[in-house]
């Protein structure tokens, strides 16, 4: 271990006590370029695979450097440039970014962490990587933590930068973790990724235009193994033109909100299902197919702001669904199970397929709202049930409940656009 009279700026007695005899601090001293370059960095021999490196000052990398953990502790802004590596497969640690540390990895830089990357331990940390369409970043990790334990607050922005995590990837475990993917950026989660997990924990992921985010297999809104469900908080946004790519399972727990502001969700085509749990939502606008799978509707799902597209069968399980004021629900698949379809206000649009199985109640329905759906020719209004019976060519095509209508027939039916308009008549 580096023997300074004076401990090493940023780090404590404490910390200074256990680190292990082959730590190496970063002194500040020389000009910028290779941290292995001991007469450039470092005061004795240069660290090597097997080493602790703490860096509680700023300084930039330019060369090529490896090291068995790196734990950026400080106030620091740390740059990297060239290629920085790691050679500890702890998933607790490998490369540590905490303590108000900022690590900003340029476009022409390369992290090859082989263990977990973690940031924001218990306190502030902020890692950013940036790129082009042409050049960029590329992040390589084994296990990722953002926002770890109490008074952790990680952020991780990957802007236009590429980042593989092998295995799981964690946005707020037992702390609060924001995970921002722009401009094109990507990440990959080789296995399951989690968002707030465990009591206490705030996860927010927000994908903007161009960026991808893949989950191989499940993603998990706010709730995790021995945690209970809704614990945590959790919050995804995937705006326009974005893509979030799930292979198994996405499952939206209590008070977490899936959000689509314009972007695409995207389950494999042998994945299970899309399930949105009792007090889980699913709102906003955009596309959603569940691939191979469902969508089981436990919780809220609301169309908003736009077209909400569901390319799946919806399945009953006690769950509300909500069409707010100007925006349109659009069910494409063949199968609307025994939901509850409230109109907020008024110019909200449901489109139903064609030869739906409909045994949903709708609510709410009234002037300026308005049910659209392909080959509809005739309607049939049953007043004392309160069902509005769907027809083409004199074949039933489906039946419309509306809860709390009933008396006089109140619907107009018109045609356009290639399909069945049902408004409600002037007058009523």
């Amino acid at each position: 271990m580096a023997s300074p009279s004076d401990l090493p700026p940023g780090v404590s007695q404490e910390l200074f006590s256990i680190l292990p005899k082959n730590t190496f601090f970063y002194d500040g001293a020389g000009q910028a370029g290779n941290w292995s370059d001991p007469h450039n960095w470092w005061a004795g021999a240069a660290p090597d695979a097997s080493s602790l490196v703490v860096v509680p000052l700023s300084a930039t990398l330019n060369g090529s450097f490896i090291a068995n953990t790196v734990m950026m502790l400080g106030t620091e802004t740390v740059t990297v440039n060239g290629v920085l590596s790691t050679t500890n497969t702890n998933l607790c640690e490998s490369f540590m970014v905490c303590n108000g540390a900022v690590a900003n990895f340029t476009a022409t830089s390369v992290l090859n962490d082989a263990g977990a990357i973690i940031v924001g331990n218990e306190d502030v940390g902020v890692l950013t990587a940036v790129g082009t369409a042409s050049q960029y970043s590329s992040l390589t990790t084994l296990n990722a933590k953002i926002g770890r334990l109490d008074g952790g607050i990680g952020t991780v922005t990957i802007d236009g930068a590429h980042w593989t995590n092998s295995l799981n990837l964690f946005v707020g475990l037992q702390g609060n973790g924001t995970l921002n993917v722009l401009d094109g950026g990507q990440v990959k989660a080789g296995a399951d990724m989690r968002v707030g997990q465990y009591a206490g924990s705030v996860g927010v992921v927000t994908l903007s235009s161009g960026a991808t985010l893949s989950v191989v297999n499940s993603l998990n809104l706010g709730a995790g193994p021995n945690s209970p469900v809704g614990s945590g908080s959790a919050t995804v946004h995937v705006d326009s033109g974005a893509l979030l790519s799930v292979g198994s399972v996405v499952n939206v727990f209590a008070n977490e909100n899936l959000f689509m502001a314009g972007g695409t969700l995207a389950l494999g085509s042998s994945a299970l299902d899309l399930r949105v749990m009792p007090g889980g939502e699913l709102s906003g606008y955009g596309l959603v197919n569940s691939g191979g799978g469902s969508i089981i509707d436990a919780g809220t799902i609301t169309a908003a702001g736009g077209n909400l597209t569901l390319q799946s069968n919806v399945i009953a399980g006690a769950g509300v669904m909500q069409v707010e004021t100007g925006a349109t629900l659009t069910i494409t698949a063949s199968q609307l199970g025994e939901e509850s379809i409230s109109f907020l206000g008024s110019g909200a649009t449901l489109s139903l397929a064609e030869g739906v199985v409909d045994n949903a109640t709708i609510t709410g329905f009234g002037a300026g709202d308005r049910i659209v759906m392909p080959d509809v020719d005739q309607i049939a209004w049953n007043g004392s049930l309160g069902v509005l019976v769907l027809k083409d060519e004199g074949q039933v095509v489906d039946r419309l409940h509306f809860a709390g209508m009933t008396g006089a027939n109140p619907f107009a039916l018109s045609q356009a656009g290639g399909g069945a308009l049902i408004t409600i008549s002037s007058g009523h």
